[in-house]
């Protein structure tokens, strides 16, 4: 019995250490490239040049048409339809940032029903979510655009330099000559 207890209370001679301590420790400085969420908040910054481009030409055609209608009874139309558009880009955008960023996503608000053909286009018109919906699409779109460019110029010319020494024979030396 004594030499059972001295085996199971011996000192350990190899260290588990690494084994114990999560990546992101071990990592030091280059721990946000082991993290998972740097991708995809650099994805949702990329989505912002594809996704701002629609939500911009939306916006644009749009308002294009509601002003073109406006004296006609088919503004309403144009109207309703254009809150539809604008309200599933928010849903798009909203689930986007769920999934990709962890952003809360709180319960959607809808404009208030009413009746008749006329205050139905008023209703749109005075419908907070409408107008805050559309300022974040266009934002995205002013701001997204630069800022993903900026982020795809900088990955490319970091994967640029790290791949200098095997591409560096190839480049023109001595001014091209």
């Amino acid at each position: 019995r004594g030499q059972e207890t001295a085996l199971a209370t011996a000192p350990r001679l190899t260290s588990v250490d690494h084994v114990r301590t999560s990546p992101l420790k071990r990592y030091g400085p280059l721990r946000p490239l082991a993290d998972v969420q740097t991708y995809r908040t650099l994805l949702f910054l990329v989505t912002g040049v594809p996704l701002g481009a629609l939500w911009l030409a939306m916006l644009i055609a749009g308002w294009a048409l509601t002003v073109a209608l406006a004296i006609t009874p088919l503004v309403i139309v144009v109207l309703l339809g254009f809150s539809a558009a604008i309200a599933l880009a928010g849903l798009a955008e909203r689930a986007i940032a769920r999934d990709l960023l962890g952003a809360p996503g709180g319960p959607r608000r809808r404009a208030a029903k009413t009746s008749g053909y006329w205050r139905r286009g008023v209703v749109v018109l005075k419908a907070a979510v409408f107008w805050r919906t559309k300022v974040y699409l266009l934002a995205r779109f002013l701001l997204g655009l630069p800022m993903a460019i900026v982020e795809v110029t900088l990955f490319a010319q970091g994967l640029s330099i790290a791949t200098a020494p095997i591409h560096y024979r190839w480049l023109p030396q001595n001014g091209g000559q």
